[in-house]
C-alpha cells in the first residue's frame, strides 16, 4: 500500500489498515509530504483509519494534505 516514510506508517490491525501520520505536516515540509502521500494507494476494500494522534505539528498546509489524501483514497 505504501513505502514507509518519516511522515506516515501503516499497520494492518484486525482487518483494517491504520495509517499513522507522524512528524510535522506543515508548509515547510509540504513538498516532501506530498511525495510521501502520493505513494499511498489502496490495494483492497478493507476499512482505512487515519490516526493523527502522534503528529508533532499541523498547520493549514498539513490539513489540506489530509483532506486531499482522504478524498483520493475514498
Amino acid at each position: 500500500m505504501l513505502k514507509p516514510s518519516s511522515f506516515i506508517s501503516l499497520r494492518d490491525t484486525d482487518g483494517r489498515w491504520i495509517l499513522v501520520a507522524k512528524g510535522r505536516w506543515v508548509v515547510n515540509t509540504a513538498a516532501a509530504l506530498n511525495v510521501a502521500l502520493q505513494a499511498i494507494h489502496r490495494t483492497d476494500d478493507r476499512p482505512l483509519i487515519l490516526d493523527l494522534s502522534v503528529l508533532q505539528g499541523l498547520d493549514t498546509a498539513g490539513a489540506w494534505a489530509i483532506h486531499q489524501l482522504i478524498k483520493r483514497l475514498q
